[in-house]
């Protein structure tokens, strides 16, 4: 007969991942991931407005990430399925209307729970052709390009990341960003053990 060679740990994380539908099987906690600020879409300065028509956001040439009216705002939840000592790849989707480069800044901060207020924020400014996913050809291509890596590894679960972004460049025309989003990592299908810890 073998030995066994994991540790209880890993042996726990086994037992978490299976069994999901049995009653008798701990239930697993994660969040509902919604944001108290709503996206600030109504600009005096008229760099950010709604389309209605398309279901999209304008973003206007020249906005200017501290100015609160050029500014796209929302909040995201650290979920507890989140991967430990992992990133959140935050990135949007845009229709390109042409290989013109555009540049888009996006300051972000961390509300980690049981923590001082964070109030200085980081601050990335993204070139579209360097930092989008597929290559422009002809017509209004649907796009993503990716926005920032925020490391979020030293934030406790239910943590708040605190986002803003602006459309910095003064490049001609108009882009419609259909949806912001971003990719994690999990290695626990139902979330966490504990509810505000792994």
């Amino acid at each position: 007969m073998g030995q066994i060679t994991q540790t209880t740990a890993e042996l726990q994380v086994v037992l978490d991942q299976q069994d999901v539908g049995n009653s008798s099987t701990t239930v697993g906690w994660d969040d509902l991931v919604s944001s108290l600020i709503g996206r600030r879409l109504a600009s005096t300065s008229g760099k950010v407005d709604y389309n209605y028509g398309e279901n999209s956001v304008t973003f206007a040439p020249g906005g200017n990430i501290t100015n609160d009216n050029d500014c796209v705002v929302w909040n995201l939840q650290k979920p507890h399925k989140t991967k430990t000592n992992s990133v959140l790849k935050m990135h949007f989707h845009y229709w390109q209307p042409d290989d013109t480069d555009r540049e888009f800044t996006l300051r972000y901060r961390i509300q980690s729970n049981d923590t001082a207020k964070t109030t200085a924020w980081t601050e990335v400014i993204v070139s579209t052709n360097a930092n989008n996913t597929f290559t422009y050809t002809s017509g209004t291509l649907n796009q993503i390009c990716t926005l920032a890596d925020v490391d979020w590894s030293a934030a406790n679960l239910s943590s708040t990341v605190q986002l803003r972004m602006a459309r910095t460049d003064s490049e001609s025309g108009n882009l419609d960003v259909t949806f912001v989003d971003g990719h994690f990592a999990t290695d626990q299908e139902r979330g966490s053990r504990q509810e505000f810890v792994k």
